[in-house]
């Protein structure tokens, strides 16, 4: 049985910048939608690029306006979060995890 979206209002967010993990199903999936429905721009740190994607495309049928992006992050690499935030230059109104 589908579960009902919940009735959650998520104000505006235009031009603010939320970092989502988890977003492959589940909690962290269903909050970068409803952040990039409200106007944020998300980031989505991912070890696989592919599979980010594919998680973005999945977004984007029910938000075609969604501005998503996907970054390459592995904690098993201890370069792998400077090259991530440094391409996030601007100050992050949300952070989640979600795992």
């Amino acid at each position: 049985m589908a579960r009902a979206p919940p009735g959650i209002v998520v104000p505006g967010l235009s031009g603010e910048l939320a970092v989502v993990t988890g977003v492959s199903d589940g909690v962290g999936l269903g909050l970068a939608a409803r952040l990039g429905a409200a106007g944020a721009e998300v980031v989505v740190p991912v070890r696989n690029a592919r599979e980010g994607a594919a998680v973005i495309d999945k977004i984007r049928q029910q938000h075609p306006q969604a501005v998503l992006l996907v970054r390459k992050f592995d904690l098993s690499s201890l370069d792998s979060a400077p090259r991530c935030s440094a391409r996030t230059v601007r100050s992050t109104y949300l952070s989640t995890t979600s795992a």
